[in-house]
């Protein structure tokens, strides 16, 4: 990470097949943040570099103010929904990636259609997702073990005696998260979305780190800490298909996964 931001002449890194592991993650998202509009670097391959889903939310996290990388293959990394929330938020910001490669990797089927409505709104061009077991979870498999067979529903967290999943159309329930991790990180920041900006959820008993917080909005958010919530619903109603029409997701879905093609030319 280090070698990385005091380094602005690397425009190719490979990192694949290396055991990064989560701290190898962060020392290169820091890497990447620290080293601001002087990094030159273009191409970021760590394919199989067992970063971890979280590993693979620092890296997606620091993307979101990075100018200069354009082609991003982080395939066989363990990329689950709670990261893909925290890469469509990337998406939104990042007005320089080009090309992303997501191979073999459990997304589900809920997060890879927000993850492809992100991309629709995104400078990106090329994209493969071959591998995500998207076609499975369409008729109803899970993508990993009975669990997780809520379609679209991020790992389960748990709050004492009470476990929740994340399901964008289920949302109520009891959270514990760690704001370190920036997958749950996301979840608490959309929770906020629904309470504050769309009113479709009430927030009660709010602690922070075990102790009262009286937070309104997500920015309020510290980037540590154990964030803890009960998600109450009034009157929610979940409607995920803005921007990307029936027709252009089906389309895309299709020529992405169910044609056996990946939706990109080998960039590197």
């Amino acid at each position: 990470g280090k070698a990385l931001s005091n380094t602005c002449a690397l425009e190719h890194l490979d990192l694949s097949w290396n055991r990064l592991g989560l701290r190898g993650a962060r020392a290169l998202a820091d890497g990447i943040k620290e080293s601001h509009a002087g990094l030159q670097l273009t191409t970021l391959k760590v394919d199989n570099a067992g970063l971890g889903d979280q590993g693979c939310a620092h890296l997606a996290q620091a993307l979101q103010t990075n100018t200069s990388i354009r082609v991003l293959d982080i395939s066989g990394n363990g990329v689950s929904s709670d990261t893909a929330m925290v890469l469509s938020a990337t998406l939104k910001m990042n007005k320089i990636l080009r090309c992303l490669v997501m191979r073999d990797n459990p997304l589900g089927f809920v997060a890879g259609r927000r993850l492809l409505q992100a991309i629709h709104a995104s400078p990106v061009e090329q994209l493969d997702l071959m591998g995500c077991s998207f076609y499975k979870s369409m008729i109803g498999a899970s993508y990993a073990s009975p669990e997780h067979a809520i379609k679209g529903a991020v790992p389960s967290v748990k709050m004492s005696n009470v476990t929740t999943t994340f399901d964008p159309k289920e949302p109520e329930g009891a959270y514990k998260l760690d704001l370190a991790n920036p997958g749950h990180r996301q979840v608490a920041v959309e929770l906020f979305h629904l309470a504050t900006e769309q009113a479709l959820l009430e927030l009660r008993g709010a602690l922070l780190n075990d102790k009262p917080a009286s937070l309104t909005h997500p920015d309020q958010l510290p980037w540590q800490g154990a964030f803890s919530v009960r998600a109450i619903a009034t009157g929610y109603s979940y409607d995920d298909d803005a921007p990307l029409s029936e027709a252009e997701f089906n389309s895309r879905w299709l020529h992405i996964v169910a044609s056996g093609q990946p939706h990109h030319r080998d960039p590197y």
